[in-house]
């Protein structure tokens, strides 16, 4: 119900008649396993290299662009 209609978590509290503190930890729970499962999971599966290894793969021209994105138009 908070990913899909976005309530907030004091009134999803009132709903099911527990604490806040609750439903914070269900959701962060949530997310981290949707995080674990359709991100990480997905990349292992693919075969998409980490962020650390393609740093490790950068060229040393590309050094000074640390923290730059590229963006492409396949348009």
């Amino acid at each position: 119900m908070k990913l899909t209609h976005n309530f907030t978590h004091k009134h999803l509290a009132l709903l099911f008649h527990v604490g806040t503190a609750t439903i914070t930890y269900i959701t962060t729970k949530w997310i981290d396993l949707l995080h674990e499962l359709l991100f990480v999971g997905i990349m292992q599966a693919v075969g998409i290299p980490s962020g650390q290894k393609n740093l490790l793969s950068m060229p040393r021209a590309f050094e000074s662009f640390h923290g730059a994105r590229i963006t492409l138009d396949c348009t």
